[in-house]
Formats: C-alpha cells, structure tokens, sequence
C-alpha cells in the first residue's frame, strides 16, 4: 500500500476516511494527489419501484456480521401484520448455508426467498417488489466500513430506502442527511422491527 501510493500521481478515493485511516497508518501523507470522487454518481433504474410493495431485499455475499440473524425471528410478526417477507439474493458461501439451515430448522421458509446470484438486469427486475434493502453491519471494526458499499448503490437505483446500522461508515451520514432510509443505532432487533414497520407504512 505504501509503494502503490508513493510511486503514484494521484490517489482516487471513494471517501476521506480512507485517505485518513491510511496516513494515520503509515505516520505521514503518502499521496502526492488525492481525488475524492464521494459519493459516485447514480443513474435511476428505469423500472425502479413506484408502488407499495411488502418485501424486504438482502442483496450480496451472506456473512455474519451483516445481522441476518437479527433479522429473522422478526419475520413471523412482521408477515403477520404487514404480510412482510425477505428476499436473499446472492452467491453460495458457507455462512450462507448456515443461514438457509436456521430458516428451515425454526421454520421461517414460508418467509423468505432466496436467490443465487443473478445477472444484474435480473438482480433488479427481481428487487422490483421491495420496499426496502438492508445491510445490518453488526461489527464495528467491519472493513465494510472504509468501502463504497455495492448493495446500498444498487437498493438506491431502484429507489428503495435502505435499512443499516452506524458501523456502515461514512454512509451513514449520507442516509441520514439525504433521507435515503433509516439508520439503527444500535443492533438492537426491537429498534430494526420498528424501523421496518416505519419504512413500510411510508413507501
């Protein structure tokens, strides 16, 4: 990282943090220029969502910081008073086998879908029924923290509100002040299920 950034012209970043964390690092400033391109442009997905809709969408690689597990044992009072399921879209690893154990084992099937990774025209033609997307970092020490964060761009393409803890980073910022969706400030399941009940009465 230190060769890369001396012998370069220009460092590009995503986020100010990243350049912050890095010198803090290394001691010093490692960059001859810096570029800040935060946040990346967006283009709208011309069939994003524009009706209520009672799906909740995880899009991307299941781990098990990203509070899946939070997030199921709510979904039985969530169908039963919103008729609220959760779509999981995403390749096959091993925490995501664990996942599809516990659904089956405390019989959330009826609950949820879920999806291998899909090409990306039908990845959003398949968030089209959401209402919202999640991403519920539970550790604050998550690497996910000084990335752009790729499922959070794809829930804004198709105009849905984003569902996501503080330890998301620099993003949490922007959601809130952009009113992008709802940050939960703690891993608390109570505050998530409320959350959702509140992005899902204001579609």
């Amino acid at each position: 990282d230190y060769l890369a950034n001396v012998l370069s012209d220009m460092q590009i970043n995503y986020s100010d943090r990243v350049n912050e964390t890095r010198n803090e690092f290394w001691g010093r400033k490692v960059a001859k220029n810096i570029y800040f391109n935060y946040p990346p442009a967006l283009e709208i997905h011309p069939n994003a969502a524009k009706e209520n809709h009672r799906n909740i969408c995880f899009v991307g690689q299941a781990r098990r910081d990203l509070g899946l597990d939070l997030l199921l044992p709510l979904l039985p009072s969530l169908n039963q008073k919103f008729g609220i399921k959760l779509k999981i879209i995403g390749s096959s690893t091993p925490y995501r086998q664990i996942i599809e154990t516990k659904i089956n084992e405390q019989g959330l099937r009826g609950y949820v879908e879920s999806y291998e990774w899909l090409p990306r025209e039908k990845l959003l033609e398949l968030m089209g029924d959401c209402f919202c997307g999640i991403n519920l970092i539970t550790d604050e020490l998550s690497f996910s923290a000084y990335t752009v964060p790729g499922k959070i761009l794809d829930y804004i393409q198709m105009l849905l509100p984003v569902l996501v803890t503080e330890n998301i980073g620099a993003y949490a910022k922007i959601i809130k002040e952009d009113k992008l969706g709802c940050v939960v400030d703690s891993v608390d399941s109570g505050d998530i299920a409320r959350k959702i009940e509140w992005l899902f009465k204001n579609q």
